[in-house]
């Protein structure tokens, strides 16, 4: 997804003052945005709503040509000592578990066909399979090494 910001660095400034992860409206110092569906905050400007992330880097850097990764993986958490820049890869490295997974550790599945642990990693856009295992422990010290090895400072084993 490509992200159009209609704002720059000083339109954000003068509708907003920036504290503790949170914007603030100069005209009335009420708390700007209110939550969305998907966990992120938006803010309504001029009828478009806008993330309340990207607004705060903004606020802080100007219009970011990247994606904006939460470091903690919390979506509420808009402290700017938590966002950093990201390709689309790298911010997608840093989700965290799915909910639907069984074993509880992320890049893991035990396949039906052979009983094996399989570890599986995502690395710019390709899936890579790390290899089946007989042993969970074993699969999921692979699966943590390889992230760590690949994913670097996106890494999220959570």
């Amino acid at each position: 997804m490509k992200y159009i910001d209609t704002l720059d660095q000083n339109q954000v400034k003068s509708l907003f003052d920036y504290k503790d992860g949170h914007l603030y409206w100069k005209k009335n110092g009420k708390k700007a945005g209110y939550l969305r569906p998907t966990g992120y905050h938006s803010v309504e400007v001029n009828g478009k709503g806008l993330m309340l992330h990207r607004l705060i880097w903004i606020y802080h850097f100007g219009k970011p040509n990247a994606f904006i990764d939460h470091i903690d993986g919390n979506k509420s958490n808009n402290k700017i000592e938590n966002l950093r820049l990201a390709t689309k890869n790298q911010n997608s490295y840093n989700k965290k578990i799915h909910p639907n997974n069984k074993l509880g550790i992320k890049g893991l599945r035990l396949r039906k066909d052979n009983n094996k642990y399989e570890a599986r990693i995502c690395v710019d856009g390709k899936r890579l399979v790390l290899g089946g295992f007989d042993d969970l422990e074993l699969a999921e010290l692979v699966i943590f090494e390889a992230r760590d090895k690949y994913h670097g400072v996106y890494a999220n084993h959570g």
